[in-house]
């Protein structure tokens, strides 16, 4: 507590100090029920996610089986773009320092803070994956949280999958997203 006394109210570290003193752990453990007996084991309970959540995923890709196939409406075709180095900074520097890190464990905050530096390096790696056609197949993993949507605590299904991605691949899927949505002139 006399930590607390040194610091002004209106400080960042104040509330930290005080919501580390004052709020609930959320690191809890509940039991999940299943048949009506309480299931403790960590490892029984990702397994019960992994089950539920790919349930879930196989019912929706059942409804996208009977697909028309593509067909192109016209002879025309993006070209890969050419990711600038500006272009990259500006994407890091908007970068949420507050957010998750991703699976890659590169918090946010760090590639802001860094942006200026990584920005050449990281639009060299960016542009080397457009020639290449290869999307880096680390990027494709996930660490994949179960989150408490309403209802009860012990339910599997009350609760909905968080995928935390590649902090880099969000950055990639940022300039891409950008380049799609330039307007195309005929």
């Amino acid at each position: 507590m006399s930590k607390l006394n040194v610091v002004k109210t209106s400080d960042l570290i104040y509330w930290k100090l005080l919501n580390h003193k004052w709020k609930p752990s959320r690191k809890h453990s509940y039991p999940l029920n299943v048949n009506g007996r309480p299931i403790h084991d960590n490892r029984i309970k990702c397994d019960l996610f992994n089950e539920y959540f790919t349930s879930i995923s196989n019912s929706l890709s059942n409804d996208y089986q009977n697909l028309p196939p593509l067909e192109y409406l016209t002879d025309q075709r993006l070209l890969s773009p050419v990711i600038e180095p500006f272009e990259v900074f500006q994407v890091l520097n908007s970068l949420n320092p507050n957010k998750c890190k991703g699976f890659d464990n590169l918090p946010n905050r760090i590639l802001k803070i860094c942006s200026q530096s990584l920005a050449t390096p990281f639009s060299l790696l960016f542009n080397f994956i457009f020639s290449s056609d290869e999307y880096p197949t680390v990027w494709k993993t996930a660490t994949v949280i179960p989150l408490l949507k309403t209802g009860s605590q012990t339910e599997v299904q009350y609760y909905r999958p968080i995928a935390l991605l590649p902090s880099l691949s969000k950055v990639f899927e940022k300039l891409l997203q950008t380049y799609l949505q330039l307007p195309r002139t005929p």
